[in-house]
């Protein structure tokens, strides 16, 4: 399978929520309109994202692909910016993208809160897992850091 972030399984919540502590990694990262729920299903984004993994960068090299593409967004602002995995065998030597709209980011390690869930995430969709994870953090007396910020992990690419 591809190579994904480490983590290990810290807690089981009602509903399948399972809080996650994530080890540090490396992304490659850009940001992407959001509204209406395009950032979910921004094929551009994507494709310059790859292009940066495939050899769009200054060693034109390529990379191996990673999962999951994450989309986060921020508490209101209408942000979002969409992640690609950078494999760990470049950790601290990724090339730099030759394209300006992709950045390089380290992301620190992180407790997580995560609920799965099978299908396609439409904005409706990701708004009803939202709250059923809220719910399942309210049971168990727990709260977010940042109510407002939240993260899509995909597992297939986020066009499909």
């Amino acid at each position: 399978g591809l190579e994904e972030p480490e983590y290990s399984a810290v807690r089981g919540l009602e509903g399948g929520v399972e809080l996650r502590r994530y080890e540090p990694f490396e992304v490659a990262r850009r940001a992407v309109p959001d509204g209406g729920g395009k950032a979910l299903s921004s094929a551009e984004g994507f494709a310059s994202l790859a292009g940066y993994l495939f050899g769009d960068n200054a060693e034109r090299k390529s990379m191996a692909m990673t999962m999951p593409v994450e989309i986060s967004f921020g508490p209101s602002d209408g942000a979002a910016n969409m992640s690609f995995f950078l494999p760990r065998a470049r950790a601290g030597a990724a090339p730099a993208p030759n394209d300006a709209s992709v950045q390089l980011a380290e992301v620190p390690g992180r407790l997580v809160a995560v609920k799965a869930f099978p299908g396609v995430a439409t904005e409706g969709e990701v708004e009803r897992q939202r709250k059923a994870l809220a719910e399942a953090l309210a049971g168990a007396g727990l709260r977010p850091v940042d109510e407002g910020a939240y993260s899509v992990l995909q597992y297939n690419p986020p066009y499909t």
